[in-house]
């Protein structure tokens, strides 16, 4: 008998933690570091409002395996880098 294939456990829809560093990259995209070690880059133009450390973020799935950083009035594209 084969067998039966185990289940990789899903990764969550979203992800919250505190902002603990805001840096720019020489080509102007933002760099994201959380508090859980997490570093995100912004792959698209900043909506309205700034972030600044300390503030509580959530990372969320979004389409076609994109994700959106959302906090307050701020919510932009970004891509996980480490």
């Amino acid at each position: 008998k084969k067998p039966e294939p185990v289940a990789e456990p899903a990764a969550p829809e979203s992800i919250e933690s505190v902002l603990k560093e805001l840096t720019r990259r020489r080509t102007g995209e933002l760099i994201y570091t959380l508090e859980n070690g997490q570093r995100w880059v912004q792959v698209e133009a900043d909506s309205a409002g700034k972030l600044a450390p300390g503030a509580v973020v959530t990372i969320r799935k979004a389409a076609m395996g994109s994700f959106k950083l959302v906090s307050g009035k701020v919510a932009t594209g970004v891509r996980r880098i480490q």
